[in-house]
């Protein structure tokens, strides 16, 4: 008989809450010192993963954006780069 296990999350941390908080489902808030944090996610099987967050002051500035719902609401953005990809949950205002 296959047995399927199934794993939680157990903890988030950040590096520096004071450049970045994450909170207990996960959500990252940047904080009002720049510079860098590593977020990591532990599950209850003992597996961790990372995610690396820079905070500025200034706005990062874009001339593209592709994928994203034109209608307000949220869109989810998926940044890869290489074999490594991130998922972002963007909220679109209305004008």
């Amino acid at each position: 008989m296959l047995r399927l296990r199934r794993d939680a999350v157990k903890s988030w941390k950040s590096s520096s809450a004071k450049v970045a908080k994450v909170s207990a489902k996960g959500k990252i808030t940047a904080q009002k010192k720049t510079g860098k944090a590593t977020v990591t996610v532990t599950l209850k099987s003992g597996k961790k993963a990372t995610v690396k967050v820079t905070v500025q002051k200034k706005e990062v500035k874009t001339t593209k954006i592709t994928g994203v719902a034109k209608k307000a609401g949220k869109s989810k953005i998926t940044v890869k780069s290489g074999s490594k990809k991130a998922v972002m949950t963007v909220t679109v205002k209305k004008k």
